[in-house]
């Protein structure tokens, strides 16, 4: 998978199911795969065709979100 459409972010670890039920809600816009429940790691795996509104949804979430490698 091109590392294009993955988006690497931190939200904090109790918000983790409620960001997955949020991706899931968007039925094939992508899927979220937590990589570390503790420190909140997850990253969303969607396609090339979906990138542009995944990115729009995680930047509009009701909690905050870190995009791994911002400042």
């Amino acid at each position: 998978m091109n590392d294009d459409c993955l988006i690497k972010l931190f939200v904090s670890p109790e918000n983790i199911n409620f960001f997955n039920r949020i991706i899931e809600g968007y039925s094939h816009l992508g899927t979220l795969t937590t990589v570390d429940s503790k420190s909140g790691k997850v990253f969303v795996r969607c396609t090339a065709d979906t990138i542009t509104e995944m990115q729009l949804i995680v930047d509009n979430l009701p909690f905050v979100v870190k995009r791994i490698g911002e400042s």
